[in-house]
């Protein structure tokens, strides 16, 4: 009888998708937010926590 017939190579595994770093990325969602908000989002976001006043006029309230 003859051979048995070949069969293909197997491909190497994909590489990995590229990890993106949590820090880097909530910065970015930050100032997509700060863009779309304005210039008041920019100034209040920077100040510390901020009262109910200022996450009211964010659109933050929880």
């Amino acid at each position: 009888m003859g051979k048995a017939p070949k069969s293909p190579a197997v491909p190497p595994p994909a590489p990995p998708p590229p990890r993106e770093d949590e820090a880097v990325a909530d910065q970015a969602e930050l100032e997509r937010l700060r863009r779309r908000r304005g210039r008041a989002s920019t100034l209040l976001a920077s100040a510390p926590e901020g009262g109910a006043g200022t996450r009211a006029l964010l659109g933050t309230e929880a």
